[in-house]
């Protein structure tokens, strides 16, 4: 009984439908292709238990990631179907946070999870200490974990990625600077500011970075250590913080810039590289809880463009 409804709740949503079209298998193994109004992106899903609609309703993005990490369904195409999914968001938009109780249990996990001095470091290590040869198996050979800059679409993924450290350097005009990276990962910028002649201080949580980025930079005049950035003292021509910002969390934001502007030398600059979440939208990703603050970042929170 309780597939039926559920079968028919799914129907009754995915015929709303606008681009592209859905191929599903359900768990008894048959088929239905629903098709949208618009051309769009063809993707497909095998849901393998009904548990998987009830998650999605229940626990959001959360429940359907958990679902698919435990393997109660699958598709052929992954990109295809998140695509899918996105140029369909109207729609699926409402399934995204999860219910009223799930939301309040969230909340409640945040709030273990704050990106206090101690706290940041269990957060950071989470994620960063799975270990380097495991980041080595999918990042590009500078071992950069953030956004890259393209010129060109057949550009590589290493070229893009000194794009995007050139860019920033470029935005360093004093000859021999000091500079202070915050959140240096595995040494990247540090390497190529480096090589301009600068003199870079990168400061990790991260056991695993740390060893490998004081292994790389180990006869440089880069300092790699672990430390927290309201540790620091001192006073540079520039900080340098690229996909970091990401990991203080809200509630620390005004700490950040206040212990920012004591580092920085008069007239010196703050560069920051973050990613950024849509400004109709954060008001609600500020009170729910996510798939990437769940498994990937716990005690993350982007800001948007106003914010």
């Amino acid at each position: 009984m309780f597939d039926r409804f559920v079968r028919k709740r799914l129907f009754k949503e995915l015929n709303k439908i606008k681009s592209g079209s859905l191929k599903v298998t359900f768990p008894e193994g048959d088929t239905h292709l629903f098709n949208g109004t618009e051309t769009g992106i063809n993707a497909d899903i095998q849901l393998k238990d009904w548990r998987v609609i009830a998650n999605l309703g229940n626990k959001g993005d959360v429940g359907f990631a958990s679902d698919y990490r435990d393997g109660y369904w699958d598709c052929s195409n992954l990109e295809a179907l998140l695509s899918f999914g996105l140029a369909n968001e109207k729609i699926f938009h409402s399934y995204g946070h999860g219910n009223f109780v799930f939301k309040q249990l969230s909340k409640l996990l945040y709030l273990t999870q704050r990106n206090s001095i101690k706290g940041s470091k269990k957060n950071i290590q989470a994620h960063y200490d799975l270990g380097n040869e495991f980041y080595k198996l999918w990042l590009d050979p500078s071992m950069t974990y953030s956004s890259a800059i393209f010129e060109t679409e057949d550009q590589d993924i290493t070229s893009a990625q000194h794009n995007k450290y050139d860019r920033l350097l470029s935005k360093i005009t004093q000859k021999n600077a000091n500079i202070l990276e915050v959140g240096c990962g595995w040494g990247g910028f540090a390497e190529r500011a480096v090589l301009q002649g600068h003199t870079v201080k990168g400061i990790t949580l991260s056991n695993e970075q740390a060893d490998f980025a004081q292994q790389r930079l180990q006869n440089s005049s880069a300092q790699i250590v672990i430390e927290d950035y309201r540790k620091q003292s001192g006073q540079y021509d520039y900080i340098v913080s690229i996909e970091m910002f990401e990991a203080v969390g809200m509630r620390y934001w005004p700490v950040y810039f206040k212990k920012m502007r004591q580092l920085l030398k008069p007239g010196g600059k703050l560069l920051i590289q973050t990613i950024t979440i849509d400004d109709k939208s954060f008001k609600q990703y500020t009170r729910s809880a996510d798939m990437i603050r769940t498994f990937i970042f716990p005690g993350g929170m982007l800001p948007s463009e106003k914010v």
